[in-house]
């Protein structure tokens, strides 16, 4: 007996003035689950989990703007993702929806859920926070994985990230490539998101910016009542114990988890334990 392996179905959506593309992975008829990513990664970064979460959920994963194949922008204001999400919601019919964002997909999830309270089923933020003490330090983890962009070969991509994730492993590390990076003509790889995002990353006016959009949707959430769940790698050099404690106390339905032997990429460190933290969470078998 063979099991055919599924595969979602690549689609695109106008809106906003730019093309997105999305992983639709159905089943038809159940309830909508989006799927956010962080930054510089893409809709394929949540391959795994959403094949586990059909039995309950039509999975969506989306390219944001300025990732993976969707279009480049001229601009991306700390409100333009969660307006995609809006529109990308409205276009498809989605009335109430469920959100699991990592890292930068999951402030977009809390903004939206902050502006838009009625449109939320409930939330799981992975890795990522509203206070001051949720503010990563300059030299984390991230930052190291971005400080160089362009690589000779390979093995050479391998080399930089072979220290920076736990549990590292080069199949896993090239399977999510073929949708982190291009090769150019020279043969050398390439990031596919856009480099103005990476110019604006740790920049003094970016942070600024962030501190004051985290306050204000920390303040919005105060009233956000929907099951709300944050969950922390143990090893994140991204998210402080302390910072995930009290963004998670902006919420008043709020729960906190941390998966143990991961870092700030929870579900890709620890694959099973994060899943099975969401489903136990959302009163699924695990």
């Amino acid at each position: 007996m063979t099991t055919a392996r599924i595969e979602p179905a690549d689609r695109t959506l106008q809106v906003n003035g730019i093309t997105l593309h999305y992983l639709d992975w159905g089943p038809e008829g159940l309830p909508p689950l989006i799927l956010l990513h962080g930054i510089s990664l893409h809709a394929h970064y949540w391959d795994g989990f959403a094949v586990r979460m059909r039995d309950a959920f039509h999975v969506y994963a989306l390219d944001q703007r300025g990732h993976g194949d969707s279009d480049w922008a001229e601009s991306y204001p700390p409100d333009s993702m969660p307006k995609d999400l809006l529109a990308f919601a409205d276009a498809l019919g989605l009335e109430k929806l469920t959100i699991v964002g990592h890292s930068m997909g999951g402030g977009v999830g809390m903004q939206f859920a902050a502006h838009h309270p009625e449109r939320v089923e409930r939330l799981v933020v992975v890795d990522a926070g509203l206070s001051l003490s949720a503010m990563p330090r300059p030299d984390n983890s991230v930052q190291r994985a971005l400080a160089k962009d362009t690589f000779a070969n390979e093995d050479e991509l391998i080399e930089h990230f072979k220290g920076l994730l736990p549990g590292f492993d080069p199949a896993t590390m090239m399977r999510q490539a073929m949708h982190s990076f291009r090769t150019q003509e020279d043969g050398s790889i390439v990031y596919k998101f856009d480099p103005a995002l990476r110019k604006r990353m740790g920049s003094p006016e970016q942070m600024e910016q962030r501190r004051k959009t985290n306050a204000e949707t920390m303040a919005l959430l105060r009233k956000f009542t929907a099951p709300t769940l944050l969950i922390r790698g143990a090893l994140s050099d991204i998210l402080s114990p302390e910072g995930a404690r009290e963004t998670i106390a902006a919420f008043p339905n709020g729960t906190l988890v941390e998966i143990p032997d991961a870092g700030h990429n929870v579900p890709t460190d620890n694959r099973v334990a994060f899943r099975t933290a969401v489903r136990e969470w959302m009163g699924l078998e695990a």
